[in-house]
């Protein structure tokens, strides 16, 4: 096993300074020497994407220069498959899609400078505190009672949306893609009739998107996603091509090794129209098709399968005071994370004390057992 040092990512939407889970992680974990309290800390990538790849501790060498010079331990593995983050979320981050593979490959021979991967980018989020989060489109019938609640607030929602009663897929990409095509002084006019209305549905939510992104299309699209509100513990799996957004809160995120996005709103960077009138898919669902229910190992271990790729998957360690999980050999590299507390890995006889914010690389076909050498700690590995 190797430690490795990782990057963090200081977008604009992250937490600031000693608030950010992601900023405490990478001091305590010596990715950072220091948290600057007027800093965002959004994201802690742990892998190989060239965006910001991991290294070996106290060392340039990359993960994939280390699986390269060592191709009979990695059994000839050239990459990681998986891009696995820490998230502290501030604001919220862009509406958004991901290309499947074959819509991945297209963009990046037509657009490389925006699309840099070619590569699809299904993901998992794990909550780690209460989370927030938009995701695929909501069931018909939800969608037609908010349209029907905007035609009431506004007299030219007609106007500016075309249809107010869907009946199909198409019917919705016809009336999202006139929102997303909407000349901004409309859109505007919507929000202030709705912002002005008593007892409006969602008008909280609204207001929260509306504080960080004042008039922007995107606030609309709380309308037609699904709104879920997530506990510690709980998850959500998103294929690629879903529209989705999280608002709020930390999370545990693993994808596939990729980060290219096709925005739709709620940011300053290029919303690409035509990409995303082409690429999103355009299904109704309900929260429950998004949430994964871990699978039990034991009392103290479970994992989260993503049900349609085989990418990556994420198991989660609690464990309390000198109780010790059994990690059985496995092909796969895994890389561990401790978030809480403090853990001995053991390999053969070798033991190493691992802290909350270290991150280590396990090499394939080892067997390791992870103890707690606190209270409590909480591990998630990636592989």
């Amino acid at each position: 096993m190797e430690r490795l040092k990782c990057g963090v990512q200081n977008y604009q939407w992250g937490k600031k300074g000693q608030s950010s889970l992601v900023a405490r992680l990478a001091l305590s974990g010596g990715h950072i020497e220091s948290i600057e309290e007027c800093q965002t800390y959004a994201e802690l990538w742990m892998g190989s994407h060239p965006n910001k790849p991991s290294t070996l501790f106290d060392s340039v060498k990359t993960i994939q220069d280390h699986m390269l010079e060592n191709k009979r331990m990695f059994e000839d593995q050239k990459d990681l498959k998986y891009l696995f983050k820490v998230l502290s979320i501030r604001q919220p981050l862009s509406i958004q899609i991901h290309p499947d593979k074959a819509w991945a490959r297209v963009l990046h021979k037509a657009k490389p400078d925006i699309y840099k991967d070619d590569n699809h980018k299904p993901e998992i989020a794990i909550a780690l505190t209460p989370f927030k989060a938009l995701c695929g489109f909501r069931p018909l019938k939800e969608i037609n009672e908010y349209l029907s609640a905007i035609s009431l607030a506004h007299s030219n929602a007609q106007e500016y949306l075309g249809l107010l009663v869907l009946k199909s897929a198409m019917d919705l990409k016809a009336v999202f893609m006139k929102l997303m095509e909407l000349d901004p002084e409309k859109v505007k006019a919507l929000l202030s009739s709705i912002l002005a209305a008593e007892h409006f549905p969602l008008k909280d939510l609204l207001s929260q998107l509306h504080a960080s992104f004042p008039f922007d299309r995107g606030c609309l699209c709380i309308y037609f996603l699904n709104y879920l509100e997530l506990k510690p513990g709980e998850a959500i799996f998103l294929e690629a091509l879903t529209p989705h957004a999280y608002i709020e809160g930390d999370c545990i995120e693993c994808m596939a090794l990729s980060d290219n996005v096709v925005r739709a709103g709620l940011t300053p960077k290029l919303i690409d129209v035509k990409t995303l009138q082409e690429l999103t898919n355009y299904k109704f669902s309900s929260e429950n098709d998004y949430k994964i229910v871990p699978k039990s190992v034991t009392e103290f271990n479970k994992v989260y399968l993503p049900p349609s790729v085989d990418d990556f998957s994420v198991q989660c360690l609690r464990l309390t005071c000198s109780h010790s999980e059994s990690l059985a050999h496995d092909r796969y590299t895994r890389i561990l994370l401790v978030v809480e507390g403090q853990v001995a890995i053991r390999h053969l006889d070798n033991s190493v004390e691992v802290a909350a914010g270290m991150v280590m690389l396990l090499h394939p076909q080892n067997d390791f057992i992870v103890s707690a050498n606190s209270q409590s700690a909480l591990v998630f590995i990636a592989y």
